[in-house]
């Protein structure tokens, strides 16, 4: 090394930048060399200006500190923020062909990426689709959530409040359905944050399938509906839901003559078309979902 240049970093006489190996920027008010060879984290060193820095480096330390990860606040928070519903489910045979609307019902930090619904194991899936083209499989224990059932991936876009899809699906009961109540799960998986949510059970009976119809559909003053394989000594009643799941109310209840004549809808928002739940629940078991258009 050449002790008479100045640039020389090894030379004893140059004044240093104050550059030293705590990586700021040389803002320190020290007089230390560029070698810094004193331990600034020791309290006992004096820290005297012999080779080491003695400033109170009240610069900017742009070096190795990394301020997000010492401050944890800000990192967004996981928010449960979506929800699922059921549509409408119909029956012919013994396939049921079922609809989920799936919704943002609040603010939400993260786009949903990924949803799961799980399916009975004793199903055999016929046909499923959403309603935005998103790419959909059928998976068995998903490795992120646990959920065996049917999977919608690579969702694009998906957090603004109001926000809904849906999911459609067909199966076939098979005999291991018999007496099943199925509670549909659904997880949802948003960034790194998954949360989960149990629906309201439905019930099937393999040995004793109903079929529903409700017409007209579009409807505007009332409906007619037809349940096949009533039992005559069960109860039932007909409830109107709103898309949101809330009860617009009982428009029917009594035994299976309910169903003999027209059920009045209530008076609902003027010039408008809605979408709402029809809700068939008996005492022998019996729930059906029907999603009807109605235009007042």
């Amino acid at each position: 090394t050449d002790p008479t240049d100045p640039t020389d970093p090894t030379d004893p006489t140059d004044p240093g930048d104050g550059g030293g190996s705590d990586g700021g920027d040389g803002s320190g008010d020290g007089d230390g060399s560029g070698g810094d060879t004193d331990n600034p984290d020791n309290p006992d060193n004096p820290d005297n200006g012999n080779g080491s820095d003695d400033g109170s480096d009240d610069g900017d330390d742009s070096g190795s500190d990394n301020p997000d990860t010492n401050n944890p606040g800000n990192e967004q928070e996981c928010t449960d923020c979506f929800s699922s519903s059921l549509s409408s489910i119909s029956v012919e045979g013994n396939t049921y062909e079922v609809e989920f609307t799936v919704n943002v019902a609040g603010a939400c930090n993260f786009d949903l990426s990924h949803y799961t619904l799980e399916l009975p194991s004793c199903v055999e899936v016929m046909e499923y689709s959403n309603s935005e083209g998103w790419k959909m499989e059928l998976v068995s224990n998903d490795p992120t959530t646990g959920l065996s059932g049917i999977k919608v991936d690579d969702i694009n876009r998906f957090k603004a409040e109001g926000s809904s899809f849906t999911l459609s699906l067909s199966f076939n009961l098979t005999e291991a359905c018999d007496e099943l109540c199925w509670t549909p799960e659904a997880a949802y998986k948003a960034a790194q944050c998954v949360t989960y949510q149990s629906m309201e059970s439905i019930c099937f009976d393999y040995a004793n399938l109903t079929e529903l119809t409700v017409y007209p559909n579009p409807a505007a003053d009332y409906v007619h509906v037809n349940v096949d394989a009533l039992d005559s000594n069960a109860s039932y009643s007909v409830s109107l839901y709103n898309d949101n799941g809330v009860l617009v109310g009982t428009l029917a209840s009594g035994g299976a003559e309910i169903f003999d004549q027209q059920i009045q809808l209530p008076q609902l928002s003027a010039n408008q078309t809605k979408y709402y739940l029809l809700v068939i629940n008996g005492s022998d078991g019996l729930k059906e979902v029907k999603r009807i258009i109605v235009q007042q």
